[in-house]
């Protein structure tokens, strides 16, 4: 009919979300995620395997992990399965901190599946008993996530009394 027309329609591209625990069984409610952490090294998660991030869109390109509480200096790592996000086309760089910044457009699915890796440790056998908070956030290439949080509590060991006896035997001459 030899008409033309132009049509002009205001996309808004609302920002993804994450949380660090989508069932909340760690306890943690919202977008975040509840732990506990001890000393000598030993390595605990720091994100549930149900991590979730929801979009409009189908890609992630970015991500920033930041262990915001470090009383410990280096005596705290992040972890990370580098192995698992390159080859999901994600590149992992330390950022210097204990923390790390996630680069490369990549599905949802794919970044849900590294981030649900993040595990803590604590190289010192008696660390302070601070709470370690983890902040999480992604990029969907316009817009930053929410900031879901990781918390981890210190874990003390069980206290347990032990009885010594001392026992004397035959006065001046020691102790048996």
């Amino acid at each position: 009919c030899g008409r033309q027309g132009v049509f002009y329609q205001n996309l808004a591209d609302g920002p993804p979300t994450i949380d660090l625990d989508a069932n909340d069984s760690t306890g943690a409610t919202g977008a975040d995620f509840k732990g506990n952490f001890a000393g000598n090294g030993a390595i605990v998660p720091a994100a549930d395997t149900d991590t979730l991030i929801t979009d409009n869109g189908n890609t992630i390109s970015s991500g920033v992990i930041k262990l915001t509480t470090r009383p410990d200096g280096k005596s705290e790592t992040l972890l990370l399965d580098t192995a698992l996000a390159a080859s999901r086309g994600i590149s992992v760089a330390s950022d210097g901190n204990g923390g790390f910044s996630l680069s490369g457009a990549a599905s949802l699915a794919d970044y849900q599946a590294v981030i649900a890796t993040l595990q803590y440790a604590n190289a010192l056998a008696f660390p302070t008993s601070t709470d370690r908070v983890i902040a999480v956030t992604v990029n969907d290439g316009v817009s930053d996530s929410n900031t879901a949080v990781s918390r981890l509590s210190y874990l003390q060991g069980l206290d347990e009394t032990v009885y010594k006896y001392l026992y004397l035997s035959d006065p001046g001459q020691g102790m048996d």
